[in-house]
């Protein structure tokens, strides 16, 4: 966790760095506070901005998302030319079933604005984490007759614990998941050459008692909630263990020619093992798939085309206020003839009422002049021109796209500005696509 946070970063409610700031700036244009600072430092004023971090995504992640994607299923033997439309139908079925379409949007959006996102994929049972099972409890005459001989014993189904709760049961699921929660060896430079990976959630400890396939549940106490004393009086101890959490840590690892999932309780500072066997899984690789778009073999995380342009974007949020400041605190400046000025004249000048009656000596043209400032610099506002070209030039969105207003003069010149985004954008496309034939697969 601490390779994770320290290469990668965090985002929780008070501690905020690295890769977690994107999202900040993707919301407001800013970073609210990083992970130095107190809640104090929070600032109650929202500055003027042009936020790039919310326009960009908007443009480029819809360009490279995969609309209603299908799967197509092409035999490899002859006598498998009949079934494959079958089970192509079937895999579309449960992949439309596991609203794969809204996961995977929220997987480009990580991998494009925090550098890499991840998604589970598994098949649920009834005997899940959080999935109540549909079975009936047997009476007490059925268990007898079962332990004499006189009925045939029901066979119990098989469970497993790495059950989201959102999931339905019997059915193969793709779930989402944080890159703040997931982590990968330190060792590796990618999710293949790992020796484990694991992800943390958050459960209650009732969850985690009812889940028949845990043990040691009985040792579990819980974080309590962050509730009024008076409200924690009206709670029963039962009641009280819906709301008690614990940190679950889920790994798997590789053993051998084995794959084991290993599930830890951090119990505030107690670690308590829950559950611990070979996975019920055959697969070369791992329950998780990830999605980058700036990867490279030297490094485990790689960094997002938005972290990049983060210095740019305070850069002219920075000249934005400077440019606002000028502006509140210019007041109009009028040069006057003192002595063609008479007393009530004077005092009408300094007033701030509307359509106050100023009385001269003589002709008033001759006794005012207005002393015109330059509000905005010139070089200020040319600067803002110039992170906008340098963001355009990161990024490769065109100005035309990220303003709205094009300089080419001719078609030509509007083709070339396209050029060099079709190309970021293709190769954007290509590892998606790469990215939905290993979730299918």
């Amino acid at each position: 966790e601490k390779f994770r946070e320290e290469e990668f970063g965090k985002y929780e409610s008070r501690s905020v760095s690295l890769a977690g700031q994107n999202i900040d700036y993707f919301e407001k244009g800013y970073a609210s506070f990083i992970s130095t600072q107190t809640s104090d430092a929070i600032p109650e004023w929202y500055p003027t901005t042009v936020n790039f971090f919310h326009a960009i995504p908007k443009i480029v992640i819809p360009s490279v998302i995969f609309q209603y994607p299908k799967v197509l299923v092409f035999p490899k033997k002859v006598e498998s030319q009949d079934t494959s439309p079958i089970v192509a139908e079937i895999m579309n079925h449960f992949y439309k079933q596991a609203d794969a379409e809204e996961v995977n949007q929220l997987v480009v959006w990580d991998a494009y604005m925090l550098g890499y996102g991840v998604c589970k994929i598994g098949y649920a049972s009834k005997y899940g984490i959080d999935v109540e099972s549909e079975k009936k409890k047997k009476t007490m005459s059925q268990k007898i007759m079962e332990s004499v001989g006189l009925k045939e014993k029901e066979e119990e189904e098989e469970g497993h614990p790495d059950v989201n709760y959102t999931i339905t049961s019997e059915n193969p699921y793709i779930s989402y998941v944080s890159p703040f929660n997931f982590g990968i060896d330190p060792r590796a430079t990618s999710l293949n050459d790992a020796m484990y990976v694991y992800e943390k959630v958050r459960k209650t400890v009732k969850q985690l008692k009812s889940n028949p396939k845990y043990k040691n549940t009985g040792k579990l106490v819980g974080t309590e909630p962050d509730l009024p004393s008076s409200a924690l009086r009206t709670i029963s101890f039962s009641e009280l263990e819906d709301f008690k959490t614990v940190d679950v840590y889920e790994i798997h690892y590789r053993s051998a020619d084995e794959n084991y999932l290993l599930v830890l309780a951090k119990d505030n500072e107690v670690w308590t093992e829950l559950y611990h066997d070979v996975s019920i899984y055959e697969m070369n690789g791992w329950q998780y798939e990830m999605l980058t778009f700036n990867k490279h073999g030297h490094k485990l995380y790689p960094i997002s085309d938005m972290t990049k342009i983060r210095s740019l974007q305070e850069r002219v949020n920075n000249t934005i206020e400077t440019i606002l400041e000028v502006i509140d605190r210019f007041t109009p400046k009028i040069a006057c003839h003192e002595t063609e000025l008479t007393d009530g004249g004077k005092l009408a000048l300094k007033s701030e009422d509307i359509a106050a009656i100023v009385y001269t000596n003589k002709n008033p043209n001759d006794v005012f002049k207005e002393l015109f400032m330059n509000v905005l610099k010139h070089d200020l506002r040319m600067l803002v021109e110039e992170f906008i070209n340098m963001i355009s030039i990161q990024t490769g969105i065109t100005r035309a796209q990220l303003t709205g207003i094009s300089q080419a003069a001719t078609a030509t010149e509007v083709t070339v500005e396209q050029g060099g985004q079709t190309l970021r954008l293709s190769d954007m496309a290509r590892n998606v696509n790469r990215y939905l034939k290993r979730q299918v697969d």
